[in-house]
This record gives C-alpha cells, structure tokens and sequence, in this order.
C-alpha cells in the first residue's frame, strides 16, 4: 500500500475515533476524510479500469433468445445491455452520516453511456430457443446478421454509475460490489424500456425502438 494512503487513513482514523468519543470534529479533520478518500478513490479506479475494457461491447447478463418468425433455418434474436465504452473521467465524494459505525460514506462516479443492443443468432433450438446467448454460440449456434430482414441494432442509453463505500475497520469497503450494481442498472434499464420488438420483421427490415429518456 501506498505510504501516503497508510498516512492518510492513519489521520482518518483518529478523526473517527474523535467522533466516536463525543469530541468535536473541525474542517481539518473533514479534510483528512476528503483527502484520505481522494487517494483511495485513484488508486480504485486504476484497479477497476482493466474490468470497463473487459466489458465494451460486450453483454453485461448474458442475454436469451427468442425465435424470430418467417426465419428458416430458424434464428433467434437476443436483446440485452452493452457497453459502449470504458470510462474516461470519474468524479469522487464524501458525505458525512449520521450513523457512528460508518460516519462517513464515500462515492465514485462515472459518466457512461449504455447500449441497449440485440444480435442474431442461429442453432439448435434447446441450445438456443429461451437460452443465453452463450449457450447458444457454445452449442452449435453463430451469429447472424442480414441487411434487411436480421439486422442488428443499439439504442444509446447515457447513464451515470454511482458506487458507493464505507469507512469500517480502518479500510474503505464498497457496499456492494460492482457486479451487483451493474446487475441492478441492467433490471432497471431493461425495466424502463424493453427493447423486444412487438413486430416481425419485414423486407423493410426489423423494427428499431425509439431511444426515450432513462428514468432518474
């Protein structure tokens, strides 16, 4: 670790152990949280940074498959979340709680943009009908993509991921991990506006949804 993040969480710590015995806090030891917080939140995104380049374009959940009609051999479009690209900036804070356990809480925040995207596939319909797409594309199945009829496409979706932190037991603690926070943007995403086409597509192509904005 870092000497100056040891340094830092030091000056945090008795600060904490200030508030815990009734005394009274002052802007330096706010500043002490803020600074401790800063330079765990660089270290963190450099150690989180390899995991946005593993998920550009790339499905976050693996998506299923439904079976489109008219199509022989038979194929199956599958619907799901993607991001488009890792993150570039972040921005960082701290509040302070009223809970003496955890009296203060940290954030990071980055501004990403979502994309709500479908692909074709076709296979075997138990590897692929109401299956992943990996099971899919693991069992005889390829993708597909046509011109006109099976055309592939995305609606952009800008969205600010939020993930938040804890100070216990002298370390920063996430309160849930990235997975799960991602889980949980995906189900409301997907909530917001399904992506599913309600029509068959024709020889003027698949029907293509109308981007709307994301709930706050």
């Amino acid at each position: 670790m870092r000497m100056d993040l040891v340094l830092d969480i030091l000056t945090l710590s008795s600060s904490l152990a200030t508030i815990r015995g009734g005394g009274q806090t002052s802007a330096q030891d706010d500043a002490a949280v803020v600074a401790a917080f800063k330079t765990f939140a660089e270290l963190e995104v450099a150690r989180l940074r390899p995991r946005w380049d593993a998920m550009v374009d790339t499905f976050i959940s693996d998506p299923k498959g439904f079976p489109m009609p008219m199509s022989f051999p038979r194929k199956y479009m599958f619907s799901g979340i993607k991001l488009e690209t890792a993150p570039t900036t972040y921005s960082y804070d701290v509040r302070r709680t009223d809970s003496l356990v955890t009296p203060f809480v940290g954030s990071l925040e980055w501004p990403l943009v979502f994309l709500k995207a479908t692909t074709h596939a076709r296979g075997p319909s138990e590897f692929c009908n109401g299956q992943p797409l990996k099971t899919c594309l693991a069992n005889g199945g390829e993708l597909v993509e046509t011109a006109i009829m099976y055309r592939n496409f995305a609606v952009r979706v800008p969205h600010t991921l939020k993930y938040e932190y804890v100070f216990q037991d002298q370390a920063w603690k996430p309160k849930k991990t990235l997975d799960e926070v991602l889980a949980e943007t995906v189900t409301n995403m997907e909530l917001a506006q399904p992506i599913t086409p309600s029509r068959a597509p024709s020889i003027l192509g698949a029907p293509v949804p109308t981007a709307t904005p994301e709930p706050r």
